[in-house]
């Protein structure tokens, strides 16, 4: 598979206020954006820079992103790599046995999640975006 980078980690804390609280305070900033995504059950705080992280905050547990972070350990829970060609990543991780979670297509921005828990002790999530600043593209996001 063609994987340029780890593009950024996905994190659950104890509690989630606090541990975004101490996050910030360890960065030196708050997060880039915080996001709350009903239809995926979940609170987001995402920075991509320097760490490139993502808080993840389960509000809903019968949904796709809700219940991953819910049943998952506290700390990393998912890796996120960076790849050119989303549907090439996708084939390949299928071709490797593992079954797609789910397909996150928010634009010029994609993101596939498959089921590795058993495999790695995560999640392993392909992310796909035009140039090297996901920032950038997002500011052009709709």
């Amino acid at each position: 598979m063609d994987i340029l980078r780890i593009d950024h980690l996905h994190i659950k804390g104890f509690e989630y206020e606090g541990f975004k609280g101490a996050f910030e305070q360890l960065m030196g900033k708050e997060f880039y954006m915080d996001m709350e995504f009903e239809d995926q059950g979940t609170e987001v705080a995402y920075e991509p820079y320097p760490i490139g992280c993502e808080l993840f905050n389960p509000l809903d547990d019968t949904l796709t992103s809700g219940r991953l972070a819910a049943t998952s350990r506290p700390g990393v829970f998912a890796v996120s790599y960076k790849v050119p060609d989303i549907e090439a990543g996708i084939a390949d991780m299928k071709a490797m046995g593992y079954e797609l979670i789910e397909v996150f297509d928010w634009g010029d921005i994609k993101e596939a999640i498959f089921e590795t828990y058993q495999t790695f002790g995560f999640y392993v999530e392909l992310i796909s975006y035009p140039g090297d600043s996901i920032t950038e593209v997002y500011n052009t996001v709709e």
